[in-house]
C-alpha cells in the first residue's frame, strides 16, 4: 500500500480545499493509505475528509495565540528543507502539495528520496498570489523544478504556467473530478433557509471565497446598472471570506438588498444551484472552475468570464456564455440573458447534455494512476 501526504495551508471552503475532499472521499483506500496535513487545525472541510476515511492532522493545531504566530513565522520563513523537517513528520512515499504557496514552498523540501508532487489550481500569471511566499521568482522556480511532478488543472493553466516557470518535466493537465451522482443526489434534499430574494423572478446564483478575485464587487455594480435598466432578477451568493464587508457596503450604496442575499458558506449549496436560473462567475482568475462544472451537472447555464479554463468547463457545448473580464462585458452578456428566455432555455439543454459527460470514475483512475 503507497503512504500519500496532501499538504494544504487550511480547510478552509475553497475550491480546491473541496476538490480534495472529494478526492479523500473516493481514492481507493486498498491501495493508497491517505494523510492529509493542513496548517492550522479545522475549517469547514476538516469534518468531511475526517468522515470520508483518511487520516487528518495539522500541524501547529488551532489559529491564534503568541506560539501559533511564531511558529507560523518560522514555517514561512526557514529553508524548505529545515521547514519540512521540523514540521512535516511521518514517513511517506508520496508528498502532495495540493495548493500553490507555501504548501508547495514547504514540499519541494521533502527529501529526495520521497515522490515530490504539486498540484496547480489557478493561473499564475493573472492570479500570482503564491509569489507573496518566495524571495524571488527565481526561488519560485527552483521550488518547482524540485518537484517529480506538476499537475494543472486546465491547459489554460499549464500554459500560464509554462509561461511564466518553463516547461518541467511531469507537467501535465490533471482536470478536476466532479462528483456527480453525489452532486444530483445533494441537489434532491430540502432547500436550507436561504431562499431566493424578490419573489417569482429570474433566479441567478454565484458561489466561491469573498475574494477579490472571484469579482463579487464588479458582479455587484453589474446587478445595480441591471436593475437601474429595470430588469428583475434576484442573486443569491454562497460563500464567506474577507470581503463580506466591503460587500455588504455595496448592497447598501446601491440598494441591492431586495434582490440580492449574501447567504455565508454552505455545506450543501446544490439544492438552491439546483432552483437557480442561471450560474454566473465574474472571477477575474480562475483554474478549472469546479462550481462552474456543478451547475451544468445540474442543467444549469453559465455567464461567466472567460478566464483560465472556463472553455474547458463548458467542453464545446453550447452551455454558457463567457465574456471578457470587467464591468462592460458582463454587463452586457447578463443583460442579453436576462432579455431572452429562448436563449436560456437553450443553454439549459446544452447544459444538460454537457453535465451528463463529467465522470468521478474515469478522473479518479486518472490521479491514481498519476499517484
Amino acid at each position: 500500500m503507497r503512504k500519500i501526504l496532501f499538504f494544504v495551508e487550511s480547510l478552509g471552503g475553497g475550491g480546491a480545499e473541496k476538490i480534495l475532499t472529494d478526492i479523500c472521499r473516493h481514492i481507493d483506500k486498498a491501495r493508497f493509505d491517505v494523510t492529509v496535513l493542513s496548517v492550522s487545525a479545522g475549517g469547514v472541510y476538516w469534518d468531511a475528509i475526517v468522515r470520508s476515511g483518511v487520516c487528518v492532522r495539522s500541524v501547529f493545531g488551532r489559529v491564534g495565540g503568541l506560539l501559533y504566530r511564531a511558529r507560523y513565522h518560522a514555517l514561512v520563513k526557514l529553508p524548505p528543507r529545515l521547514a519540512h523537517f521540523l514540521f512535516v513528520r511521518g514517513c511517506f512515499d508520496t508528498e502532495i502539495a495540493f495548493v500553490e504557496g507555501l504548501a508547495t514552498r514547504v514540499i519541494s523540501g521533502a527529501p529526495r528520496k520521497r515522490t515530490r508532487l504539486a498540484w496547480v489550481h489557478t493561473d499564475p500569471i493573472a492570479h500570482p498570489h503564491a509569489d507573496a511566499r518566495y524571495r524571488s521568482k527565481n526561488s519560485h522556480r527552483s521550488a518547482y523544478q524540485r518537484f517529480d511532478g506538476v499537475f494543472c488543472v486546465s491547459e489554460h493553466v499549464r500554459g500560464a504556467f509554462t509561461q511564466k516557470f518553463g516547461s518541467l518535466p511531469g507537467l501535465v493537465v490533471q482536470y478536476n473530478p466532479i462528483d456527480a451522482q453525489a452532486i444530483r443526489a445533494r441537489a434532491a434534499e430540502a432547500l436550507p433557509d436561504m431562499a431566493y430574494p424578490g419573489g417569482d423572478v429570474l433566479r441567478v446564483i454565484a458561489t466561491g471565497r469573498l475574494a477579490p478575485v472571484k469579482g463579487f464587487d464588479c458582479l455587484l455594480r453589474v446587478c445595480a446598472q441591471l436593475r437601474a435598466e429595470n430588469h428583475t432578477f434576484s442573486l443569491l451568493i454562497l460563500g464567506e471570506g474577507n470581503e463580506r464587508s466591503a460587500l455588504e457596503s455595496l448592497i447598501c450604496e446601491h440598494h441591492l438588498d431586495a434582490c440580492v442575499r449574501l447567504c455565508g458558506f454552505c455545506e450543501n449549496p446544490y439544492p438552491a444551484l439546483r432552483g437557480a436560473d442561471l450560474y454566473v462567475s465574474a472571477s477575474r482568475a480562475e483554474g478549472f472552475s469546479t462550481a462552474a462544472a456543478e451547475a451544468l451537472v445540474l442543467g444549469v447555464p453559465v455567464c461567466a468570464t472567460d478566464c483560465a479554463g472556463m472553455r474547458e468547463v463548458l467542453g464545446g457545448e453550447d452551455c454558457g456564455v463567457l465574456c471578457k473580464p470587467g464591468e462592460e462585458a458582463l454587463l452586457y452578456a447578463l443583460r442579453s440573458l436576462l432579455s431572452d428566455p429562448g436563449k436560456r432555455e437553450a443553454l439549459r439543454e446544452g447544459a444538460v447534455r454537457r453535465g451528463n459527460q463529467f465522470s468521478m470514475d474515469a478522473r479518479m483512475r486518472e490521479i491514481e494512476a498519476l499517484l
